[in-house]
């Protein structure tokens, strides 16, 4: 801690207790001429030094340390001995960074006072500020002649140690502490442990954690500091043991409280979702990140063989199986979980969301929809059910009829995720975003793909939706906008190049640049069917049809079950007057899934001979 800091703090609890009476106060005495400050007129004091002292505390009441400091100058010279005025004046001294004041003043209290203990330790803190080592020891020695060799003298020692270089001392005076019981200062242990590590002797860490939470559990800081080291040593199992006894602990608190609550009568309100925090997560992490997971998986399975794993470290066992595409085992372990805790909704969202990959759609939404019910107010589970539905609706939403139940039932549950999902979730916006375009919600889709935008990993794909919705509510002019953000900033991607070259050929304007971004993209994929369809529809908007025909017979023997592909071959078809043609491929596109209004119209136009819509 800083002097100005101890200064404040003192000062703050000094004048309480004068102001309370637990200050002794000091006898009022003439002034002279001699005791007046140099920078002071003797009408600005009063005359004695109980009412200077009270004179500058009432401006320090007031964060006016510079004014109150010659009344306190005043008061100490009248009574230098008396211990409140001291301490006050300087705690004063060193708000306004007059450390060399204060020291003269301490030393002259030390010397007045050899045997008074706080004096010295006080003495020794400020030295040791200006980085005067050897009078800060000094000081200490002379407070333990004065009998005090408590636990805050023996840190203070090891501190101004550390500080001032002497590795070795610093060690041997914190080991000694930590004998007088400063286990229970996080602070300490985590000194000892760094200087144990610039000493180069890293080896004693362990010992040393395993020390100090062994007598102070609780001491969090140490335990993720022990954490991480050991995991970097390679140290698994020490790791996971150590992790353990901190969610035991966590677990055992939680408990104590809920069983608080029920004996006065409180209602514990129970989500369905774990704790936010564990240890064992922690751990897991940690040991990924400096080994692997194939190292946390060993050292979670170990314990879960020996049937001492938690439940929060089973689910980690299970998030890093599946991570390494271990699905049957994942699985297996969040079924056991799940046999023994059935009301863990995190567990079944993790199910849910794993059966989904597997395309197990069935289960995966009974398992969903049993999350939502253990927990209806938890996003990720609502989330999640809202992907499983859109998914099962044709992806897009599409296959359920507008009015139906399925329809009804995919719009209450994204409104309801809509309203907690987090600003910072990106994937549950892109979800719900994809989720509210299946559901022809192009405002509602925009605005969460908006805000999407906003997150980093997200913002090209969420820029590309955003641009689709514009365009298919007819906001040309700002999807380009959007697909010329995309192009400032993702100039080398060909996605937003053919996006942009494609939209561009839509709206039938600067066809040539259009050309251009196509042909940029197709340098880097040349056989996307997608690009090679949108240089086709650049030469239809241009006019050239047999380049057009050429191009999407292509693309469309690639694709051949692209809807929009199909859709361009047709009018290019028509166009070329092979009308016979035209009207088999709209078929083609209609069997494939695209848009029924727009291709039924065009049926119509064509089989009654009249003009292209």
């Amino acid at each position: 801690m800083t002097s100005a800091r101890r200064s404040g703090a003192l000062l703050a609890a000094l004048l309480v207790a004068l102001l309370r009476g637990g200050a002794s106060a000091p006898q009022p005495a003439a002034a002279t001429a001699a005791d007046v400050p140099a920078d002071s007129s003797a009408t600005d004091l009063p005359f004695g030094a109980l009412t200077s002292f009270l004179m500058g505390a009432h401006l320090l009441a007031r964060d006016d340390p510079a004014g109150a400091l010659p009344y306190l100058d005043y008061a100490h010279r009248v009574a230098p001995l008396d211990q409140p005025i001291a301490d006050v004046y300087v705690a004063t001294l060193l708000t306004l960074a007059r450390r060399d004041e204060a020291i003269a003043v301490l030393t002259a209290m030390a010397a007045a006072r050899p045997s008074e203990r706080g004096v010295h330790t006080r003495l020794a803190s400020v030295l040791a500020d200006a980085q005067r080592w050897d009078e800060a020891l000094a000081a200490i020695s002379a407070a333990r002649q004065a009998g005090d060799n408590g636990l805050d003298v023996r840190l203070l020692e090891a501190e101004v140690l550390a500080r001032a270089g002497r590795t070795a001392q610093a060690i041997d005076a914190y080991r000694l502490a930590t004998v007088a019981g400063a286990w229970q200062n996080e602070q300490a242990v985590l000194m000892l442990g760094a200087l144990l590590a610039e000493a180069g002797r890293a080896n004693e860490l362990p010992e040393l954690w395993r020390e100090a939470l062994g007598a102070n559990p609780n001491a969090s800081r140490v335990r993720e500091v022990a954490l991480g080291g050991l995991a970097q040593m390679g140290r698994d199992t020490e790791v996971i043991a150590i992790a353990a006894q901190g969610d035991s602990l966590l677990e055992g608190a939680s408990v104590a409280t809920q069983t608080h609550a029920a004996i006065e009568g409180g209602d514990v309100e129970a989500t369905g979702a774990e704790p936010d925090f564990s240890w064992m997560a922690q751990a897991a992490k940690l040991i990924v990140q400096h080994g692997g997971a194939q190292r946390a998986i060993a050292a979670l399975e170990q314990r879960r063989q020996a049937g001492s794993l938690s439940t929060e470290g089973e689910m980690w066992l299970a998030r890093l199986l599946l991570h390494e595409e271990r699905w049957d085992d994942g699985v297996g372990v969040l079924r056991a979980v799940l046999n023994k805790r059935p009301e863990l909704a995190r567990a079944r969202l993790l199910l849910g969301e794993t059966l989904i990959s597997r395309g197990e759609m069935q289960e995966a939404e009974a398992q969903l929809r049993s999350a939502v019910a253990l927990a209806p107010n938890d996003p990720a589970c609502l989330v999640a059910l809202v992907r499983a539905l859109a998914l099962q609706a044709g992806h897009t939403g599409a296959a359920a009829a507008r009015g139906s139940a399925q329809w009804a039932e995919l719009a209450r549950l994204t409104s309801l995720a809509g309203g907690l999902v987090s600003s910072d979730d990106a994937r549950g916006l892109m979800i719900l975003g994809y989720a509210l375009r299946g559901l022809d919600d192009l405002e509602g889709a925009a605005r969460h793909f908006e805000a999407a935008s906003r997150l980093p990993g997200v913002r090209r794909e969420s820029l590309l939706q955003l641009a689709a919705c514009q365009e298919a509510r007819e906001s040309y002019q700002e999807a380009i906008a959007t697909l010329e953000t995309l192009r400032r900033e993702f100039p080398d991607d060909p996605t937003v190049a053919n996006s942009l070259g494609y939209l561009l050929a839509e709206r039938g304007v600067e066809l040539g640049r259009a050309e251009a971004l196509v042909q940029e993209a197709l340098a880097r994929q040349p056989d996307n069917p997608h690009y090679v369809d949108s240089l086709g529809w650049v030469a239809f908007q241009s006019g050239d049809f047999p380049k057009a025909f050429d191009l999407l017979v292509r693309a469309a023997n690639d694709a051949p079950d692209e809807p929009e592909i199909l859709e361009h071959l047709a009018r290019t078809l028509w166009a070329l007057g092979r009308s016979d043609e035209a009207v088999t491929v709209v078929r083609r596109a209609l069997s494939a899934g695209g848009e029924p209004k727009r291709l039924q119209a065009l049926l119509r136009q064509f089989q009654a001979g009249g003009v292209e819509p």
